[in-house]
């Protein structure tokens, strides 16, 4: 889990309440959004240079609609053990992805340093803005194409995604995500297939649940009051299946908002942490699987 330094000003005097679920974790669904193509034409009612700056802010939003591409396809990947049709087509697919990814983000990189050669120049000429302007309509087209990829990519290999199966990479930046998925790959070696893995899980986790537990308490001084049992009801953990994960997990990111900002996360703390979000994330995993 990530460090986070900022502020919250919260008072909690009584320990947190239960609510009732109007609707059911388990058929909330997530459709996927499309932002359309995006597009944009140089003004030339304006001068050059303000043409420049135009274009150059322009240039730098489509920052965003890359990584959203990537923060889109590291979501698929990390649940490519759920995929309709796991062969060689789909892992053509996946390199195919992966290889005009890289080649977007290299392509954007490259032309950002060129705009930023021209705004150390003092003056700069009309075919140099259109030069730009047709190496940012590349990018543009690029963007557009990747982004209907990744939509029927996931459209043809992968079932409607619920709500919940979001909740690992929640909150979490391109590279935690990786590191996540990463985790996720090293723990599914160890058995023959993801739905093994969530089949231990079920009856050997009380370890690792425990020790987040215990820790998260220690460390909870000044935030909001909790006890053992707001995690988890029994001392003795027989069996955990996919709702008791999906809860437990619920109340640590309820927690983590509350305490955000009052309390420093020791790396003890991290590491027990992060062996339990990797279980997680598998069990949403099998889960995907399952429904597949």
């Amino acid at each position: 889990m990530a460090r986070r330094s900022e502020s919250i000003n919260v008072k909690e005097t009584t320990y947190p309440k239960k609510t009732r679920e109007i609707h059911s974790k388990n058929k909330l669904y997530c459709e996927s959004t499309f932002f359309g193509e995006i597009e944009y034409k140089l003004d030339y009612s304006l001068s050059v240079s303000d043409q420049f700056v135009n274009l150059y802010k322009f240039y730098r939003k489509l920052e965003n609609r890359i990584k959203k591409i990537y923060d889109d396809y590291l979501f698929l990947k990390l649940y490519k053990y759920a995929v309709i049709n796991n062969g060689d087509i789909y892992n053509n697919k996946v390199v195919f992805i992966e290889s005009n990814i890289t080649k977007l983000r290299t392509k954007f990189f490259t032309i950002d340093k060129e705009f930023s050669f021209m705004k150390a120049k003092e003056y700069y000429s009309i075919k140099e803005i259109e030069d730009l302007y047709e190496k940012t309509m590349y990018v543009v087209s690029y963007v557009n194409g990747m982004t209907k990829e990744i939509l029927k990519f996931k459209k043809t290999y992968y079932k409607e995604f619920k709500l919940t199966s979001f909740l690992p990479v929640n909150g979490k930046n391109t590279a935690q995500i990786e590191d996540l998925i990463a985790r996720v790959d090293e723990e599914v070696e160890k058995f023959k297939d993801v739905t093994e893995a969530y089949d231990y899980y079920v009856y050997n986790s009380s370890s690792e649940i425990y020790k987040a537990i215990e820790e998260l308490l220690v460390i909870n001084k000044k935030g909001i009051k909790l006890n053992y049992h707001y995690f988890i009801e029994s001392d003795a953990i027989l069996s955990f299946t996919y709702n008791d994960w999906l809860d437990l997990m619920t109340k640590f990111k309820y927690v983590f908002e509350k305490i955000r900002g009052k309390i420093d996360i020791p790396e003890k703390f991290e590491r027990e942490y992060r062996a339990l979000e990797t279980r997680f994330a598998i069990v949403l995993i099998a889960k995907e699987k399952s429904n597949a």
